[in-house]
């Protein structure tokens, strides 16, 4: 379908699968390091230090006053489950459009 997706797992153990390129400019998320945000897992893009929610997608910030908040859903997120030596990624096809699918 001529997505390209990025697959992390987290520290967690968690998987997750996103759009490889992030909404913000088109930053390669598959150079990006994961990081722990106050609880929340994310992917740091590379190229502008934006940090995306692994699990919902959310562009999410640190305020000044240390709380987390939310910029709202900004990359696509799509299922993706482990068999054996496998990775199985089902794209998300909702229609609503989302940032990152300017890349695409």
């Amino acid at each position: 379908h001529g997505r390209k997706v990025v697959v992390v797992r987290a520290r967690s153990g968690h998987l997750s699968a996103l759009d490889h390129f992030c909404y913000h400019h088109g930053g390669p998320l598959d150079t990006g390091d994961i990081e722990d945000l106050n609880g929340r897992e994310c992917i740091r893009c590379p190229w502008h230090g934006y940090r995306i929610d692994l699990h919902t997608g959310e562009g999410v910030y640190e305020a000044m006053d240390g709380s987390l908040k939310s910029k709202g859903h900004k990359q696509r997120v799509h299922s993706v489950r482990q068999e054996g030596d496998d990775l199985l990624i089902r794209l998300n096809r909702d229609q609503r459009p989302l940032p990152s699918d300017e890349y695409y």
